[in-house]
């Protein structure tokens, strides 16, 4: 079973994932990328790789759901199909356009999966980000933030009918117990017997405020 967080840049999607992994005892799911590791974070959800093996990884169907995102190459690794059809629970993050290619192929597969959607308004977001990286770009960091305000209100749907919603200004003990509750009633409507989905209707969709 996997659990995705989902969110904008800088809104604490890698935090949240090790946060959640720790709590629930879960496998983080390791993603492929030819950035370099950052220096002032910790364990990152990455496995870091030259470009021309990322390609080939690609070439030889090992790596899917390629994205090219501030210059450099994400994707997933296709053991992420096993993960969904395991009982037990791997935790990863993606944006908002990966998450629908996720859930397609692990229903596919008969694999399960839900999502959380990591909100955080722009003023932290900004504020996570520059501290995060000292050398950005305020013009290209501005194009991003306005690209995926964009790309988030198309999504609305997806969201709100998919998603956890978690309001992520910053993570106190009371909202993130909260979250983990929210979490742990819905994997385990998952995991019993029978109920795996495999492209059905959807369960009825979840109580998310609308973001404006």
């Amino acid at each position: 079973l996997i659990i995705m967080i989902c969110g904008k840049s800088g809104s604490g999607k890698d935090y949240i994932t090790n946060k959640l992994a720790k709590t629930l005892s879960a496998g983080v799911i390791i993603r492929p990328t030819t950035r370099p590791k950052r220096k002032t974070q910790g364990n990152e959800p990455y496995s870091f790789l030259e470009d021309a093996f990322f390609e080939e990884l690609v070439s030889k169907e090992r790596i899917f759901s390629p994205k090219t995102f501030n210059g450099w190459s994400y994707g997933f690794y296709n053991s992420i199909i096993d993960q969904g059809q395991s009982e037990h629970i791997y935790i990863g993050s993606c944006d908002v356009d990966s998450a629908e290619t996720l859930q397609e192929i692990v229903w596919k597969n008969k694999g399960n999966i839900c999502f959380v959607y990591d909100h955080a308004p722009e003023k932290v977001r900004l504020k996570r980000y520059t501290k995060r990286d000292k050398s950005f770009n305020r013009q290209e960091l501005e194009r991003r933030f306005l690209s995926e305000k964009k790309q988030y209100e198309e999504k609305d749907f997806f969201l709100t009918r998919y998603a956890i919603f978690y309001e992520n200004a910053g993570v106190t003990p009371l909202r993130f117990r909260k979250l983990v509750k929210k979490i742990k009633e819905k994997t385990e409507r998952l995991n019993k017997p029978g109920n795996i989905v495999t492209g059905k209707q959807p369960r009825p969709p979840a109580k998310v405020p609308k973001i404006g």
